[in-house]
């Protein structure tokens, strides 16, 4: 038994909440955080016991996971708070593909914590709005339960400084040796893990099977020969692997036999609802699928983590898998080259269901399945055509119109892919590096190509092709004269919100709100911008001349050039933000959607047009120079202040200038870089209450960034001249 502090182990271990323990409650009761809480203020820097159990380099946490999860939030909301940001994502490892302390109570309750450490946030409110979060996580105890903990801690005062909850340690009592491990780990707790679930199943289904139809078959070289299966395709995982998918495999063949989910293999229940033949059905299926283009869907059973580049990462319910093994089994009599189509409709389907509309709702599936394999039509799309309309269903009127004119382009040879399909299928799955703003859902598509309510093919590919046209190739700041454009294209512009800014598009899911809240209206600007490029432009010369031939309208001035936008373009964001009490809109130039560092007032930026600057005059080292002795003229930004600087380094002075929009009024504060007198060049100037500067106030009726150049220009010169003398 040690002391050991949370700082020592976050550093040392990899602390995991399994999946037997129950789920974290202690952030829906105030009392009992509050009171947690009180303790440690008391300089109560002991909580207590921590027990854990080695397994897999891993330590799984038995009991203290409600002490220890409070207190990994407590530190996470104090690094958000107090500038401890980089410190914190050092310690939990979030950069890494394994963080420090993972939660696997539920599949959903680690992801969660991976994207909730990396988003910033800790407000009930902007959690949920975020992008990344699922509706399903509301249902979810430990998940509503760590954003209850974090809006509590957010709404109250708590201060505790990050440094003294590092410092708080337990009685920690990690158990080494495995035999050991298992015996506590089952004596602590109820819900206790038996290991190898499969294998305590097995002489169940044994024992069913010999009063059964079952009883002629060797079932014991069958069951050697489904782990042989895994075996083969073990390459450099460990031997225990084997274990861990042959209990996912019955598991899912469990769950799709009754419908129902179970977090994991209960042998006592599944010998219920399980015998040996229905488990072989689905191993036939497997086999199956090995040999198709979907088998590296067999290799999640073995429980890996998923890749960061692995699109299909999030199905932690099998939810393909399930699908496909479905297929196999409707079609296990039909012939491969029937069978392999019919697979590849499935798995398209289900894919865009749940990757890119984000459906992850499992029973709904689960029933869908049951009864697309024990229906009479063999068609998925047929099948998915007549599932009843109600809340537990799982495909809705979105998916159903897509599928509902694919099924109609294969009615005459369902033998084959469609042209129609592979149209459909393509446009789905474009990817951040080209454009994701469908995110499966075509609704808006086959709405441009329909004539008089009719569907047209080769409209939906002009208007498909026109589309990807405008975005693919782009990221980022290159999209820039798109942003522009639109500006001028939507009759009624507003940037979209977020928050307290504004953005003009630098998220995919700014412009999928561009697009899907004004379809019409990005539809006559795609015809305005074609129509040009069949006149023999290009797109980008179409684009241009568009913007040339817009109108005065609301933002027009970020439209008219990319002058303004380019200040955007040393930050992670396109964002804005209008100042009421000022009347001042204020461009990012610094920073991100997380955490913006840098504003700049569209009239400081356009004073600095003036004087022949843009936004790489950003510091003194990169000023745009005057052609007046060493004067040049750049600008700074911070997320309170910002201001244009003409500075001579020769005579370390500078005139800061600072318009005030509410006002019509420009203030120009002359001082020395060194502290030093400068009155003899303030004449017309007064000097400032504080320290040894000078300032003058011009007021204008209409804002000419041309005059205020010259007032200060006029001061150069008359500076240069009092130095010649």
């Amino acid at each position: 038994m040690i002391q050991n502090t949370i700082q020592e182990l976050l550093e040392s271990e990899y602390l995991v909440v399994p999946e037997i323990q129950r789920e974290y409650v202690w952030g829906r009761f105030k009392g009992i955080t509050e009171q947690f809480i009180d303790s440690l203020r008391d300089k109560n820097t002991n909580v207590g016991f921590l027990y854990s159990y080695s397994f897999h380099n891993q330590k799984y946490i038995i009991d203290g996971q409600q002490r220890f999860t409070t207190l990994v939030l407590m530190l996470y909301y104090a690094a958000q708070t107090q500038n401890r940001d980089n410190d914190f994502r050092s310690l939990l490892k979030v950069d890494t593909p394994n963080l420090s302390f993972a939660y696997r109570v539920r599949s959903n309750t680690e992801q969660f914590l991976k994207d909730l450490f990396n988003s910033g946030l800790y407000k009930k409110e902007e959690i949920q709005r975020s992008k990344w979060y699922y509706d399903f996580y509301s249902s979810d105890i430990s998940i509503s339960s760590m954003i209850d903990f974090l809006d509590t801690l957010s709404k109250g005062h708590f201060n505790l400084p990050y440094e003294e909850i590092l410092k708080i340690s337990f009685w920690y009592y990690p158990v080494e040796e495995t035999s050991l491990g298992e015996d506590l780990y089952i004596t602590m707790n109820s819900r206790g893990r038996i290991l190898d679930k499969a294998e305590k199943l097995k002489p169940l289904l044994f024992k069913k099977a010999k009063i059964g139809k079952e009883k002629d078959e060797n079932w014991g070289k069958i069951w050697d020969d489904w782990e042989d299966f895994f075996y083969q395709r073990l390459e450099n995982r460990d031997i225990e692997n084997i274990n861990v998918a042959m209990e996912n495999f019955i598991r899912i063949v469990w769950e799709l036999e009754t419908c129902s989910e179970h977090n994991s293999l209960n042998p006592s229940e599944a010998i219920l609802d399980l015998n040996l033949f229905m488990i072989q059905k689905y191993f036939n299926a497997l086999r199956g699928i090995q040999d198709s283009t979907f088998s590296n869907e067999i290799d999640r059973l073995f429980g890996e983590k998923a890749k960061k580049d692995d699109s299909n990462k999030n199905d932690a319910n099998f939810i393909i898998l399930k699908s496909l093994l479905s297929g196999y089994v409707k079609f296990a009599n039909q012939e491969n080259t029937i069978r392999n189509i019919e697979l590849k409709r499935i798995y398209e389907t289900s894919y865009n269901k749940l990757h890119r509309r984000n459906y992850v709702k499992h029973i709904p599936i689960l029933k869908f399945l049951k009864s697309y394999r024990d229906g009479s039509e063999h068609n998925y799309y047929k099948a998915i055509l007549v599932e009843h309309n109600d809340s537990d269903c799982y495909f809705d009127e979105a998916d159903k119109k897509m599928v509902k004119i694919m099924y109609e382009s294969v009615q005459s040879n369902s033998c084959k892919i469609s042209e129609l399909e592979e149209l459909f299928w393509k446009t789905c799955s474009r990817t951040v590096s080209n454009h994701n703003i469908w995110e499966g859902n075509l609704t808006i598509l086959i709405e441009w190509a329909s004539i008089d309510g009719n569907f047209c093919f080769d409209e939906l590919k002009k208007y498909s092709d026109s589309f990807d046209g405008l975005f693919m190739d782009y990221s980022g700041h290159e999209i820039d004269l798109l942003r522009r454009a639109w500006i001028v294209g939507m009759p009624e512009y507003a940037p979209v919100q977020v928050g307290s800014y504004y953005t003009f598009g630098w998220e995919w899911s700014d412009w999928r709100t561009f697009v899907t809240q004004n379809p019409s209206d990005f539809k006559s600007f795609m015809d305005s911008i074609q129509r040009l490029m069949e006149s023999g432009f290009t797109q980008e010369e179409a684009l241009s001349i568009y913007i040339n031939n817009g109108k005065e309208k609301d933002y027009m001035e970020f439209a008219k050039d990319n002058f303004l936008m380019d200040f955007t373009k040393r930050s992670d964001t396109c964002d804005i933000y209008f100042e009421y009490n000022k009347k001042e809109w204020w461009i990012c130039t610094s920073g991100g959607r997380r955490r913006h560092t840098g504003f700049l007032s569209v009239h400081h930026a356009n004073i600095l047009r003036a004087f022949g600057g843009n936004y790489e005059n950003y510091n003194k080292d990169k000023m745009k120079p005057l052609n007046i002795g060493d004067w040049g003229a750049w600008y700074w930004s911070t997320s309170n202040e910002n201001c244009i600087a003409v500075e001579s380094q020769r005579l370390n002075l500078v005139i800061d200038i600072v318009y005030d929009a509410s006002n019509k009024r420009c203030d120009l504060v002359l001082k020395s870089r060194k502290d030093e007198d400068v009155s003899k060049y303030a004449s017309g100037y007064r000097k400032k209450d504080e320290g040894n500067g000078y300032y003058c106030e011009y007021s204008f009726d209409d804002f000419c960034p041309q005059n205020i150049v010259d007032k200060v220009l006029e001061k150069i010169n008359e500076i240069e001249s009092i130095e010649k003398l």
